[in-house]
Protein backbone atom coordinates (compact mmCIF):
# COMPACT_ATOMS: atom_id res chain seq x y z
CA UNK A 1 0.00 0.00 0.00
CA UNK A 2 1.25 3.45 -0.91
CA UNK A 3 -0.58 4.92 2.09
CA UNK A 4 -0.12 3.94 5.70
CA UNK A 5 -2.91 1.44 6.42
CA UNK A 6 -4.02 3.08 9.66
CA UNK A 7 -4.46 6.45 7.93
CA UNK A 8 -7.24 5.15 5.68
CA UNK A 9 -10.65 6.53 6.56
CA UNK A 10 -13.78 4.48 7.12
CA UNK A 11 -15.47 6.02 4.06
CA UNK A 12 -12.44 5.24 1.85
CA UNK A 13 -12.36 1.57 2.87
CA UNK A 14 -16.13 1.15 2.63
CA UNK A 15 -15.98 2.74 -0.82
CA UNK A 16 -13.78 -0.04 -2.21
CA UNK A 17 -15.89 -2.31 -4.45
CA UNK A 18 -15.79 -6.00 -3.59
CA UNK A 19 -14.46 -6.60 -7.11
CA UNK A 20 -11.37 -4.45 -6.43
CA UNK A 21 -9.65 -5.78 -3.29
CA UNK A 22 -6.33 -4.87 -4.95
CA UNK A 23 -6.96 -1.30 -3.83
CA UNK A 24 -6.49 -2.38 -0.20
CA UNK A 25 -4.29 -5.49 -0.21
CA UNK A 26 -0.98 -6.43 -1.81
CA UNK A 27 -0.79 -9.27 -4.30
CA UNK A 28 1.77 -11.19 -2.23
CA UNK A 29 -0.16 -13.56 0.04
CA UNK A 30 2.07 -13.20 3.11
CA UNK A 31 2.05 -9.41 2.81
CA UNK A 32 -1.73 -9.38 2.40
CA UNK A 33 -2.19 -11.46 5.56
CA UNK A 34 0.02 -9.03 7.49
CA UNK A 35 -2.04 -6.10 6.14
CA UNK A 36 -5.29 -7.83 7.09
CA UNK A 37 -4.13 -8.41 10.68
CA UNK A 38 -2.98 -4.81 11.00
CA UNK A 39 -6.24 -3.45 9.66
CA UNK A 40 -8.31 -5.78 11.84
CA UNK A 41 -6.41 -4.73 14.92
CA UNK A 42 -6.83 -1.04 14.14
CA UNK A 43 -10.55 -1.23 13.29
CA UNK A 44 -11.63 -3.66 15.99
CA UNK A 45 -14.51 -1.95 17.86
CA UNK A 46 -12.88 -2.72 21.22
CA UNK A 47 -9.99 -0.41 20.20
CA UNK A 48 -11.53 1.93 17.64
CA UNK A 49 -14.41 4.15 18.74
CA UNK A 50 -15.42 5.19 15.22
CA UNK A 51 -19.18 4.69 14.80
CA UNK A 52 -18.51 2.63 11.66
CA UNK A 53 -15.73 0.49 13.13
CA UNK A 54 -17.73 -2.76 13.13
CA UNK A 55 -18.95 -2.18 9.59
CA UNK A 56 -15.42 -1.39 8.40
CA UNK A 57 -13.99 -4.48 10.09
CA UNK A 58 -16.58 -6.70 8.42
CA UNK A 59 -15.89 -5.10 5.04
CA UNK A 60 -12.14 -5.60 5.46
CA UNK A 61 -12.77 -9.28 6.08
CA UNK A 62 -14.94 -9.53 2.95
CA UNK A 63 -12.34 -7.71 0.87
CA UNK A 64 -9.63 -10.05 2.14
CA UNK A 65 -11.73 -13.07 1.14
CA UNK A 66 -12.27 -11.50 -2.28
CA UNK A 67 -8.52 -10.95 -2.56
CA UNK A 68 -7.85 -14.62 -1.78
CA UNK A 69 -10.37 -15.70 -4.41
CA UNK A 70 -8.86 -13.48 -7.11
CA UNK A 71 -5.35 -14.63 -6.24
CA UNK A 72 -6.39 -18.28 -6.46
CA UNK A 73 -8.24 -17.74 -9.74
CA UNK A 74 -5.33 -15.89 -11.30
CA UNK A 75 -7.42 -12.77 -11.92
CA UNK A 76 -5.53 -10.40 -9.63
CA UNK A 77 -5.10 -6.96 -11.17
CA UNK A 78 -3.24 -3.78 -10.39
CA UNK A 79 -3.47 -0.59 -12.47
CA UNK A 80 -1.63 -1.17 -15.73
CA UNK A 81 -0.79 -4.77 -14.85
CA UNK A 82 -2.64 -7.95 -15.80
CA UNK A 83 -1.46 -11.00 -13.86
CA UNK A 84 -2.32 -14.16 -15.79
CA UNK A 85 -2.22 -17.68 -14.43
CA UNK A 86 -1.69 -20.49 -16.92
CA UNK A 87 -3.18 -23.97 -16.75
CA UNK A 88 -0.12 -25.27 -14.87
CA UNK A 89 -0.42 -22.63 -12.15
CA UNK A 90 2.47 -20.45 -13.29
CA UNK A 91 1.87 -16.69 -13.44
CA UNK A 92 2.71 -14.21 -16.16
CA UNK A 93 2.60 -10.42 -15.75
CA UNK A 94 1.44 -8.25 -18.64
CA UNK A 95 2.06 -4.50 -18.34
CA UNK A 96 -0.31 -2.36 -20.39
CA UNK A 97 -1.14 1.28 -20.97
CA UNK A 98 -4.67 0.86 -22.34
CA UNK A 99 -7.30 -1.87 -22.37
CA UNK A 100 -10.17 -2.32 -24.84
CA UNK A 101 -13.03 -4.75 -25.27
CA UNK A 102 -12.94 -6.23 -28.78
CA UNK A 103 -15.04 -8.77 -30.70
CA UNK A 104 -13.24 -11.82 -29.30
CA UNK A 105 -12.31 -10.64 -25.79
CA UNK A 106 -9.91 -7.99 -24.48
CA UNK A 107 -7.06 -6.11 -26.14
CA UNK A 108 -4.17 -4.84 -24.00
CA UNK A 109 -1.88 -2.19 -25.50
CA UNK A 110 1.59 -1.85 -24.01
CA UNK A 111 4.75 0.01 -24.96
CA UNK A 112 6.49 -2.83 -26.79
CA UNK A 113 3.80 -5.52 -26.76
CA UNK A 114 0.08 -5.90 -27.25
CA UNK A 115 -2.04 -8.87 -26.26
CA UNK A 116 -5.45 -10.39 -26.82
CA UNK A 117 -7.21 -12.24 -24.01
CA UNK A 118 -9.51 -14.70 -25.75
CA UNK A 119 -12.40 -16.51 -24.07
CA UNK A 120 -12.68 -20.30 -24.36
CA UNK A 121 -15.74 -19.96 -26.59
CA UNK A 122 -13.61 -18.17 -29.21
CA UNK A 123 -10.53 -20.39 -29.04
CA UNK A 124 -11.32 -21.83 -32.47
CA UNK A 125 -11.09 -18.33 -33.94
CA UNK A 126 -7.81 -17.70 -32.13
CA UNK A 127 -6.31 -20.93 -33.49
CA UNK A 128 -7.55 -20.10 -36.99
CA UNK A 129 -5.96 -16.63 -36.76
CA UNK A 130 -2.57 -18.07 -35.83
CA UNK A 131 -2.80 -20.62 -38.64
CA UNK A 132 -3.71 -17.87 -41.10
CA UNK A 133 -0.72 -15.78 -40.07
CA UNK A 134 1.63 -18.74 -40.43
CA UNK A 135 0.34 -19.34 -43.95
CA UNK A 136 1.30 -15.88 -45.26
CA UNK A 137 3.91 -16.18 -48.02
CA UNK A 138 6.11 -13.77 -49.97
CA UNK A 139 7.16 -14.05 -53.59
CA UNK A 140 10.58 -12.48 -52.98
CA UNK A 141 12.80 -11.51 -50.03
CA UNK A 142 12.08 -7.88 -50.93
CA UNK A 143 8.34 -8.48 -50.62
CA UNK A 144 8.84 -10.13 -47.23
CA UNK A 145 10.95 -7.23 -46.02
CA UNK A 146 8.25 -4.79 -47.10
CA UNK A 147 5.09 -6.57 -45.93
CA UNK A 148 5.98 -8.87 -43.01
CA UNK A 149 6.31 -5.87 -40.69
CA UNK A 150 2.65 -5.03 -41.27
CA UNK A 151 1.50 -8.26 -39.63
CA UNK A 152 1.79 -9.40 -35.99
CA UNK A 153 4.63 -11.50 -34.58
CA UNK A 154 3.58 -13.84 -31.75
CA UNK A 155 5.87 -13.73 -28.72
CA UNK A 156 4.06 -16.19 -26.50
CA UNK A 157 0.79 -17.95 -25.93
CA UNK A 158 -0.52 -18.46 -22.41
CA UNK A 159 -3.29 -21.04 -22.06
CA UNK A 160 -5.54 -20.32 -19.08
CA UNK A 161 -8.50 -21.93 -17.38
CA UNK A 162 -10.82 -19.53 -19.21
CA UNK A 163 -9.18 -19.41 -22.66
CA UNK A 164 -5.82 -18.04 -23.70
CA UNK A 165 -3.74 -14.88 -23.91
CA UNK A 166 -1.80 -14.17 -27.11
CA UNK A 167 1.10 -11.74 -26.69
CA UNK A 168 2.52 -10.02 -29.77
CA UNK A 169 5.49 -7.78 -30.41
CA UNK A 170 5.23 -4.11 -31.35
CA UNK A 171 7.55 -1.13 -31.54
CA UNK A 172 7.08 1.88 -29.31
CA UNK A 173 6.15 4.18 -32.20
CA UNK A 174 3.07 2.11 -33.09
CA UNK A 175 -0.18 3.48 -31.64
CA UNK A 176 -3.59 1.83 -31.70
CA UNK A 177 -5.78 3.76 -34.13
CA UNK A 178 -8.68 3.74 -31.69
CA UNK A 179 -6.53 5.54 -29.12
CA UNK A 180 -5.27 8.00 -31.74
CA UNK A 181 -8.83 8.90 -32.70
CA UNK A 182 -9.72 9.39 -29.03
CA UNK A 183 -6.72 11.71 -28.72
CA UNK A 184 -8.12 13.75 -31.62
CA UNK A 185 -11.53 13.82 -29.92
CA UNK A 186 -13.18 11.74 -32.63
CA UNK A 187 -12.01 13.55 -35.77
CA UNK A 188 -8.64 13.43 -37.53
CA UNK A 189 -7.28 15.86 -40.17
CA UNK A 190 -8.09 14.63 -43.72
CA UNK A 191 -4.47 14.51 -44.91
CA UNK A 192 -3.54 12.11 -42.14
CA UNK A 193 -6.62 10.01 -42.84
CA UNK A 194 -5.49 9.84 -46.47
CA UNK A 195 -2.07 8.36 -45.75
CA UNK A 196 -3.62 5.81 -43.37
CA UNK A 197 -6.02 4.76 -46.14
CA UNK A 198 -3.11 4.52 -48.59
CA UNK A 199 -1.14 2.20 -46.32
CA UNK A 200 -4.15 -0.03 -45.64
CA UNK A 201 -5.06 -0.30 -49.32
CA UNK A 202 -1.47 -1.33 -50.04
CA UNK A 203 -1.76 -4.08 -47.43
CA UNK A 204 -5.11 -5.15 -48.89
CA UNK A 205 -3.44 -5.51 -52.30
CA UNK A 206 -0.83 -7.88 -50.84
CA UNK A 207 -3.53 -9.92 -49.12
CA UNK A 208 -5.53 -10.18 -52.35
CA UNK A 209 -2.79 -10.95 -54.86
CA UNK A 210 -0.15 -12.81 -52.85
CA UNK A 211 -1.82 -14.24 -49.74
CA UNK A 212 -5.22 -14.84 -51.40
CA UNK A 213 -6.88 -13.80 -48.15
CA UNK A 214 -9.67 -11.45 -47.12
CA UNK A 215 -8.91 -10.04 -43.67
CA UNK A 216 -12.51 -9.07 -42.81
CA UNK A 217 -11.58 -7.33 -39.55
CA UNK A 218 -10.03 -3.96 -40.49
CA UNK A 219 -11.07 -1.37 -37.92
CA UNK A 220 -10.07 0.96 -35.11
CA UNK A 221 -9.08 -1.92 -32.82
CA UNK A 222 -7.07 -3.89 -35.41
CA UNK A 223 -4.89 -1.16 -36.95
CA UNK A 224 -1.80 0.39 -35.37
CA UNK A 225 -0.18 3.41 -36.99
CA UNK A 226 3.30 4.93 -36.78
CA UNK A 227 2.99 8.73 -37.07
CA UNK A 228 6.78 8.90 -37.20
CA UNK A 229 7.01 6.76 -40.35
CA UNK A 230 3.55 7.40 -41.85
CA UNK A 231 3.00 3.66 -41.67
CA UNK A 232 0.13 1.38 -40.68
CA UNK A 233 0.01 -2.23 -39.54
CA UNK A 234 -2.78 -4.77 -39.51
CA UNK A 235 -2.14 -6.40 -36.14
CA UNK A 236 -5.63 -7.39 -35.00
CA UNK A 237 -8.82 -8.86 -36.40
CA UNK A 238 -7.20 -11.98 -37.86
CA UNK A 239 -9.93 -14.07 -36.22
CA UNK A 240 -12.16 -13.17 -39.16
CA UNK A 241 -9.66 -13.76 -41.98
CA UNK A 242 -10.42 -16.40 -44.59
CA UNK A 243 -9.16 -17.46 -47.98
CA UNK A 244 -10.70 -15.80 -51.03
CA UNK A 245 -13.75 -17.79 -52.05
CA UNK A 246 -13.68 -19.78 -48.80
CA UNK A 247 -16.52 -19.79 -46.22
CA UNK A 248 -16.51 -16.95 -43.70
CA UNK A 249 -15.77 -18.16 -40.15
CA UNK A 250 -17.38 -15.21 -38.44
CA UNK A 251 -18.04 -11.51 -38.97
CA UNK A 252 -16.82 -8.58 -36.92
CA UNK A 253 -19.44 -6.11 -35.76
CA UNK A 254 -18.14 -3.53 -38.25
CA UNK A 255 -18.17 -5.99 -41.15
CA UNK A 256 -21.78 -6.88 -40.39
CA UNK A 257 -22.68 -3.21 -40.85
CA UNK A 258 -20.69 -2.36 -43.96
CA UNK A 259 -20.14 -5.58 -45.94
CA UNK A 260 -21.44 -5.58 -49.54
CA UNK A 261 -24.81 -7.39 -49.58
CA UNK A 262 -23.69 -10.08 -52.03
CA UNK A 263 -20.78 -11.03 -49.77
CA UNK A 264 -23.16 -11.40 -46.83
CA UNK A 265 -25.37 -13.56 -49.01
CA UNK A 266 -22.59 -15.80 -50.33
CA UNK A 267 -20.70 -15.80 -47.02
CA UNK A 268 -17.36 -16.22 -48.78
CA UNK A 269 -14.04 -14.41 -48.53
CA UNK A 270 -13.88 -11.44 -50.92
CA UNK A 271 -11.29 -8.65 -51.05
CA UNK A 272 -14.09 -6.10 -51.56
CA UNK A 273 -14.91 -6.63 -47.89
CA UNK A 274 -11.52 -5.19 -46.93
CA UNK A 275 -11.96 -2.26 -49.31
CA UNK A 276 -15.36 -1.50 -47.80
CA UNK A 277 -13.98 -1.71 -44.26
CA UNK A 278 -11.13 0.65 -45.16
CA UNK A 279 -13.65 3.15 -46.51
CA UNK A 280 -15.78 2.82 -43.38
CA UNK A 281 -12.67 3.36 -41.28
CA UNK A 282 -11.82 6.47 -43.29
CA UNK A 283 -15.28 7.93 -42.66
CA UNK A 284 -14.98 7.12 -38.96
CA UNK A 285 -11.59 8.83 -38.71
CA UNK A 286 -13.07 11.92 -40.34
CA UNK A 287 -15.77 12.04 -37.68
CA UNK A 288 -18.79 10.43 -39.34
CA UNK A 289 -18.96 6.66 -39.90
CA UNK A 290 -22.15 7.01 -41.95
CA UNK A 291 -20.59 9.62 -44.25
CA UNK A 292 -23.81 11.67 -44.30
CA UNK A 293 -22.31 14.77 -42.68
CA UNK A 294 -18.99 14.70 -44.54
CA UNK A 295 -20.45 16.32 -47.66
CA UNK A 296 -21.09 19.51 -45.68
CA UNK A 297 -17.71 19.49 -43.92
CA UNK A 298 -15.59 22.11 -45.67
CA UNK A 299 -12.40 20.63 -44.21
CA UNK A 300 -12.85 17.36 -46.14
CA UNK A 301 -12.14 17.52 -49.90
CA UNK A 302 -15.21 16.57 -52.00
CA UNK A 303 -13.18 14.04 -54.01
CA UNK A 304 -12.38 12.19 -50.80
CA UNK A 305 -16.01 12.32 -49.62
CA UNK A 306 -17.28 10.96 -52.93
CA UNK A 307 -14.80 8.08 -52.93
CA UNK A 308 -15.59 7.14 -49.34
CA UNK A 309 -19.32 7.04 -50.10
CA UNK A 310 -19.05 4.83 -53.19
CA UNK A 311 -19.80 1.14 -52.73
CA UNK A 312 -16.86 -1.17 -53.38
CA UNK A 313 -17.43 -2.65 -56.81
CA UNK A 314 -13.70 -3.05 -57.51
CA UNK A 315 -11.19 -5.45 -55.99
CA UNK A 316 -8.34 -4.19 -53.79
CA UNK A 317 -5.76 -3.75 -56.55
CA UNK A 318 -8.10 -1.84 -58.87
CA UNK A 319 -9.29 0.31 -55.98
CA UNK A 320 -5.72 1.18 -55.00
CA UNK A 321 -4.89 2.21 -58.56
CA UNK A 322 -7.92 4.51 -58.68
CA UNK A 323 -7.08 5.90 -55.27
CA UNK A 324 -3.50 6.76 -56.23
CA UNK A 325 -4.05 7.99 -59.77
CA UNK A 326 -7.23 9.99 -59.31
CA UNK A 327 -8.69 10.37 -55.79
CA UNK A 328 -5.55 11.56 -54.00
CA UNK A 329 -4.67 14.03 -56.76
CA UNK A 330 -8.19 15.43 -56.96
CA UNK A 331 -8.43 15.72 -53.18
CA UNK A 332 -4.99 17.00 -52.22
CA UNK A 333 -2.95 17.77 -55.33
CA UNK A 334 0.70 16.77 -55.48
CA UNK A 335 1.86 14.50 -52.68
CA UNK A 336 3.70 16.03 -49.76
CA UNK A 337 4.70 14.76 -46.33
CA UNK A 338 2.74 16.30 -43.48
CA UNK A 339 4.08 15.52 -40.02
CA UNK A 340 1.84 14.01 -37.39
CA UNK A 341 3.65 14.88 -34.17
CA UNK A 342 2.30 12.14 -31.94
CA UNK A 343 4.13 9.63 -29.75
CA UNK A 344 3.41 6.87 -27.24
CA UNK A 345 3.83 9.37 -24.42
CA UNK A 346 1.29 11.75 -25.94
CA UNK A 347 -1.33 9.01 -26.14
CA UNK A 348 -0.75 6.80 -23.13
CA UNK A 349 0.94 8.85 -20.41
Amino acid sequence: MAQELTSLSASWILGIPLAEPERLFSRDEATAKHESRKLASFWHPDRNKDAQATEVLQWIQRLFSAAEEKRAAGTWETPGLRVIQDVRGATFELAFARRHTVDIGTLYVGRTVFAFEVAAADMDLADAALDQLKSLTYATPEMEQEFARYFPTLLRRVDTATGCVLVFQKTQDLLLLQDVLTHFKGKMPPRHVAWIISRLLNIACYLERQAKVAHNGIGLDSVFISPQHHSATLFGGWWFATGLGQPLRALSGTASLYAPPDILQKKQGDSRMDVELIKALGRTLLGDASGVKLATDSAVPPALVNWLDLSSSQDAVSTFKTWQSRVLLDAFGQRRFEELALSHTDIYV
